[in-house]
This record gives C-alpha cells, structure tokens and sequence, in this order.
C-alpha cells in the first residue's frame, strides 16, 4: 500500500508504463487526453481543484487496460462480441485500481463511467445525461477527440475538421450537447 498520495501516483504512473510496453498508444493517448481536458477545464473556467481532478482523471482513465491483454488491445481488425466484451470492462478495472488507494475515492466514478453515452448507450452501467458524472462527460468528449484524431492498428487518424464533425453529430447521443460546442471552441482557438 502506497503511503502517500504522491507515492501512490509514483505507482500509478509506473503502470501506465507497463500498459504502454503491452499498448504503445494508450500512455500517449492518456496523456494528450489529460492535455485536452485541461484545455476543456480552462474553457469552462473550472476551479483549480476540478481542473486537477480532471487531469488526473484523464491521465488514468484507461488504466484498467492492463487487464485486456495485447492482443485485444493491438488487433488489426475489428473485435469480436467476446473481445469486445473484454475491452468494455476496462473502466471498472480502473475504478478498481484506483480503490487501492485511499487519497482518491473522488476519481473512482469519474473513471468506472467515462464510456457512458449521454443517450444511455454507454458502458458500464448504462448511465444517462446528467447522472453521468460531470467530469467523465468531459473526459468522454476529450477521450473521443483523441481516438479520432490517432492512427490505432484498425484505422487511419481522422482530421481535426472531421472529429469535430463527429463530436458534433454526436452530441446528445454519445456526448454531452452542452460541452461539445464549448471543446470544438477550445480546440480550434488553441
């Protein structure tokens, strides 16, 4: 057990490590995530205890990925309903991890619901508009952006003008149709 917050994130970041020797995206994906939420916490005029929150959050989200294995997580083509069904289970394994310590209960429900769906389509638990926690519809919006954006094994990146399209098409489905407008705003004036 960690002895301290700062020991605890010394760990944490170290098994963000280990994901990306399995996954080499999913370190640097956390990181420019945690990036566009600070741009997105900044926009929205977050406090600085929120917007830290929110960072953290985002640079721990995908955590859980430790438990999908390299080859789920690396396949070329699309996943089966078995390997789908392992990869929807990574953000309980992160909330899971984050239980071992006591110095952030407070991120768990961000992580366990950053792939609920606004419309309730999402993952975990099926999570609809504002029961989702506030900031895991932000760390949704910042999440997507970057997968869009990124090369990964089964697609080309898409362009910044087409990820914004999509976010926006999607708003009020998967995001949050408040926040999407605001983060497209963010993103081109950076």
């Amino acid at each position: 057990m960690a002895k301290s917050k700062e020991d605890f994130l010394l760990i944490t970041c170290t098994l963000l490590k280990i994901v990306n020797l399995v996954d080499h995206y999913t370190y640097a994906h956390s990181l420019r995530v945690s990036a566009y939420c600070d741009l997105l916490a900044q926009a929205l005029n977050l406090c600085p205890v929120d917007s830290k929150n929110l960072r953290l959050a985002a640079l721990l989200h995908d955590i859980g990925k430790l438990g999908v294995g390299k080859t789920i997580l690396c396949k070329q083509g699309p996943l089966n309903d078995q390997e789908w069904e392992v990869v929807k289970n990574h953000p309980i394994l992160s909330a899971q991890i984050l239980e071992q310590s006591r110095y952030f209960p407070h991120l768990i429900p961000i992580l366990r619901h950053h792939h609920e769906n606004f419309d309730g389509s999402g993952y975990p638990d099926g999570l609809r508009g504002e029961t989702i926690p506030f900031e895991s519809r932000l760390l949704c919006i910042a999440d997507s952006y970057d997968a869009i954006t990124t090369d990964r094994p089964y697609r080309l990146a898409r362009s910044q003008d087409e990820a914004l399209q999509e976010l926006k098409l999607c708003a009020g489905k998967q995001f949050d149709p408040i926040f999407v407008p605001v983060f497209c705003k963010a993103i081109v004036t950076k």
